[in-house]
């Protein structure tokens, strides 16, 4: 017997681009799909109202009536799945776009097989899947980055998206295109302050992909839930024992940020993520302190204007690891004052660094620069160090930045060797600058100091509102 007319699923396209609506219609019928085109919102609306349709497909910006004012008139009139065309332009719009119950959305321009994915996925066609295709893109799937940190006038030569929600991201920008200073400043205007990389792409902005992939095998992969969990944690030690209101929320939330990264990062590797759980446990304040001097590290490189994205994250990952030697020492040592240590404690407890430099050398993944901030930390500019002694011009510069910054999380984060009050961090920053200006880095020493906006023992530069050391 003859079989049924099948009726064929009906597009609406709504876009004010003539010629980008009759290219992306007839992409819609060479699917045997039918494709209406509405000029704008307005007119869309008109056409819903006597006509029923299966998807729309509709851009964002359009005169009369936009695509978010269209959005909210077909949901609250007909169950239709509505797609938007969003692009950099339409951050904002975008995530009021999702609240408002969009169903999806296409970066636009978009590739073909993005087309079929929405057509596929919403209109039932011919290999449409009940599971959502982006399901797994989750949030251990993603590293944020401040918007301020993406180089304006550049291409940026990754898929840039922006998170919705947990677990929910889209893509907004493909690989290469320009993302402009004004772009920027009117992202910020918007209140939109993090992009979203893959992780992958991530590790190339970084320039770390050969030592961050190559190293991970498939058999050396972390559980996601014990990862997702200590990433929990770290964020709730940060909040609980390094934000005062001394420092600028923005400041201070952009260095969490990296910092949170850099722990997401490494703990890829089972190898890695053992070592942050032995030093999360093996003494109650060590996750703390190196967590501390992490973001320290970070503000202080930021004060210093090294805004790059490596630096970072390798002073980032050389203050998570300083003390990772001390893995190796007994927590009956390390729980003792310094001052109560006897001899042999004492060497025991300076071997640390080597200790640290060794157990890193092991790990193709982490880069030579750590290593070296590993290992230097303690020592200082006037030679007076552990564990060889070196002076000034033989100190990385980035071991110097995080030795101001393990300086300082001594005497603000509880630790056996300042049983008594803590130090406020300005009048640490002061403590430090009255007993150790000559064992620190002079420069890196000022940019603590601006971090906490200390003028005590510094006077104020006549240009920039910064500070700067009393001259003889």
């Amino acid at each position: 017997m003859p079989q049924p007319h099948k009726q064929k699923k009906h597009i609406l396209v709504v876009d004010d681009d003539p010629a980008f609506a009759h290219a992306l219609k007839i992409s819609i019928e060479m699917e045997h799909l039918e494709a209406t085109i509405a000029s704008n919102g307005k007119a869309a609306q008109s056409l819903i109202t006597t006509e029923n349709y299966d998807l729309v497909i509709s851009d964002i910006r359009m005169p009369e009536v936009n695509g978010i004012e269209l959005l909210h008139f077909i949901k609250s009139t007909k169950p239709i799945p509505v797609v938007l065309m969003t692009g950099f332009t339409d951050l904002a719009e975008t995530k009021e776009a999702y609240s408002l119950g969009a169903d999806d959305f296409l970066p636009k321009p978009f590739k073909r097989d993005e087309l079929l994915r929405i057509i596929k996925k919403h209109c039932n066609a011919p290999g449409a899947t009940s599971t959502p295709i982006d399901e797994w893109m989750v949030d251990g799937d993603f590293c944020r980055i401040s918007i301020e940190d993406f180089v304006a006038g550049k291409d940026i030569p990754y898929e840039i998206y922006i998170r919705l929600s947990s677990n929910r991201y889209i893509k907004i920008s493909h690989s290469g295109e320009d993302l402009a200073m004004e772009r920027i400043r009117a992202y910020k205007s918007k209140e939109i302050f993090y992009l979203y990389l893959k992780k992958e792409d991530f590790k190339k902005y970084l320039g770390l992909n050969l030592l961050l992939t190559n190293a991970i095998k498939k058999t050396n992969l972390v559980n996601k839930t014990k990862k997702l969990n200590f990433l929990k944690h770290t964020g709730e030690v940060i909040l609980e024992n390094l934000y005062v209101n001394d420092l600028d929320k923005e400041g201070f939330e952009g260095a969490k940020n990296v910092v949170e990264t850099t722990v997401s990062l490494v703990s890829d590797e089972k190898d890695i993520f053992d070592i942050l759980n032995i030093l999360n446990n093996h003494a109650d304040f060590l996750y703390a302190h190196s967590l501390g001097v992490s973001l320290y590290a970070v503000m202080i490189a930021r004060e210093l204007q090294w805004f790059s994205q490596n630096i970072q994250f390798k002073l980032s990952m050389g203050g998570l690891f300083h003390d990772i030697g001390k893995k190796e020492i007994d927590r009956s040592i390390l729980e003792k004052s310094r001052k109560d240590l006897d001899s042999d404690e004492l060497a025991l407890y300076e071997s640390h660094p080597i200790r640290g430099m060794q157990i890193l050398t092991q790990m193709k993944s982490i880069p030579s620069d750590v290593i070296q901030i590993v290992m230097q930390h303690h020592e200082n500019c006037a030679g007076f160090g552990f564990p060889t002694g070196i002076k000034k011009n033989k100190i990385h510069p980035l071991s110097r930045v995080v030795s101001v910054a393990n300086e300082f999380c001594d005497v603000v984060i509880k630790n056996p060797s300042q049983p008594n009050p803590l130090l406020s961090p300005k009048d640490a920053v002061t403590q430090l600058v009255n007993l150790k200006s000559s064992l620190l880095d002079t420069d890196i020493l000022i940019a603590l100091a601006n971090v906490f906006k200390v003028t005590t023992a510094f006077k104020k530069q006549s240009k920039g509102g910064k500070y700067a050391p009393h001259k003889a």
